[in-house]
């Protein structure tokens, strides 16, 4: 056999004296010339997905067996379809040629052997189980940021299961590993010391992984199992003992989100922002204006922040938000009408047009990177961690926890059924998802009713300059 080498991978394949090769040329191991022909057409194949896989590398992409399986799957089942059977049979035995390499490469051992076996069964037909969580997450009805959470903890175990695992791999005993695993050795990614992953995050991980099961598998036919794997599997709060020394951290307990007292808003508000040179580009005036419109309005800090001009409307007293990308996937509008927040409101649009701009256009995720929910989340925890004297398990989504208390605490000229909508909580039962409306004027009402303690309001329009 002797194949050209593209141009741009001939510096990765040398001759002994060191030089670029323009040609790979190899032996086909037979004297009959059909037998030849045969054996180079599927070397050939073979070596095209090499090209391919190191092609990608230089792209960022990693190259892995997955890709290779998935296209000598689709050449099975094309030759198959096509009633070509002696292709069907001649890729069949380079899928074999393939699998030897790749547990030979691996060392033999265990490791490797279940790679080449992998290897073996998806390039003959068998399902991953990234394609079936794909096929599911596509027609899901999840928010986006939902669907971003469930897909990191989808690719998380499918590293931990050595990364191409099929349907069937999803069972008890990887779930229970999968899970010691967590309480004993996930470390956090979002800093460089050794610390452990929170309860809520083991908890969502884990919870994301059941609900992929409960509806992407069992509710489509694709597991003859009857009970999840994810049942019953128990969480630890703080780190399993293991042999790993993790750094001081209080990282490990539930986050409170009860009510900031009025002592917290004021230590949130005299805080100091970021310090010079700091790589957190969002100065304190922005982070407070979020955390001032979270605080008076019930929203979320990142649904506040991904309201474009377009979702925000003027009113006689103020203006309506229209929440269109919620965590309960009901959207809503309420109006606005406290004074710090209607001129705040009023001084971030300014002389804006553009239906399309955020209305905190500081805020932009970056493209199939971190979502708004993190973005917001990570620059508001960081003004949080500098402030004095607030608990250490205070978490930004607490303002909502303090509007629905401050609001809620005097109930008069308002019903409970309004406040829940006001501030977005999923209804509970039949009447209330489906046939309980709420009229704009019991909106109105709830929103009126949202005052704070002169001091604070104060410190607010002080810290915003309003």
């Amino acid at each position: 056999m002797n194949y050209p080498i593209p141009a741009v991978l001939q510096g990765l394949y040398l001759t002994s004296a060191g030089k670029a090769m323009t040609h790979v040329v190899r032996a086909t191991g037979t004297g009959d010339l059909a037998e030849a022909n045969r054996r180079k057409f599927g070397m050939i194949h073979l070596l095209q997905g090499e090209f391919s896989g190191k092609q990608r590398e230089a792209r960022g992409a990693v190259p892995s067996d997955l890709s290779m399986a998935l296209a000598f799957r689709q050449d099975v089942e094309n030759a198959s379809n096509a009633g070509n059977f002696d292709l069907a049979e001649t890729i069949g035995a380079v899928i074999t040629d393939q699998a030897e390499r790749i547990n030979g490469t691996g060392g033999g051992n265990a490791q490797s052997l279940r790679r080449a076996r992998t290897f073996v069964r998806i390039a003959t037909g068998s399902r991953t189980l990234a394609e079936a969580f794909e096929e599911w997450i596509d027609v899901s009805t999840l928010p986006t940021r939902t669907r971003e959470k469930y897909r990191t903890a989808m690719n998380e175990f499918a590293t931990f299961l050595g990364g191409s695992p099929l349907i069937e791999d999803m069972s008890r005993t990887n779930a229970i590993r999968y899970v010691d695993w967590l309480n004993k050795s996930a470390r956090s990614q979002r800093t460089k010391k050794m610390v452990p992953l929170s309860y809520n995050t083991k908890r969502d991980r884990v919870g994301a992984l059941s609900a992929f099961w409960n509806k992407g598998l069992s509710a489509r036919g694709k597991t003859d199992e009857r009970v999840s794997p994810w049942a019953k599997l128990s969480i630890t709060e703080v780190p399993t003992p293991s042999d790993i020394g993790w750094d001081s951290t209080d990282n490990t307990r539930p986050k409170r989100r009860e009510a900031f007292e009025e002592a917290d808003l004021a230590a949130i508000l005299d805080a100091p922002g970021p310090r010079a040179g700091a790589k957190l580009r969002y100065p304190k005036q922005t982070l407070m204006e979020v955390f001032t419109l979270a605080v008076l309005t019930g929203a979320r800090p990142d649904e506040v922040c991904s309201l474009t001009l377009h979702d925000v409307r003027p009113i006689a007293d103020g203006y309506t938000f229209n929440f269109t990308e919620t965590k309960t996937k009901d959207d809503r509008r309420i109006p606005v009408v406290h004074p710090i927040a209607v001129a705040l409101i009023k001084r971030r649009i300014g002389e804006r047009k553009e239906p399309e701009s955020q209305l905190f256009a500081e805020f932009r995720p970056k493209e199939n990177g971190t979502n708004m929910y993190e973005l917001v989340g990570r620059a508001l925890n960081r003004h949080l961690d500098r402030t004095t004297g607030l608990p250490a398990e205070a978490v930004p989504y607490a303002a909502r926890h303090t509007f629905a208390t401050w609001v809620g605490d005097d109930m008069e000229g308002i019903t409970d059924h309004a406040l829940k909508r006001y501030i977005g909580h999923k209804p509970e039962g039949m009447t209330d998802k489906y046939y309980r409306s709420v009229k704009p004027e019991a909106l109105l009402a709830v929103a009126r009713k949202v005052r704070f303690p002169e001091p604070i309001e104060e410190r607010m329009r002080v810290e915003l300059a309003l």
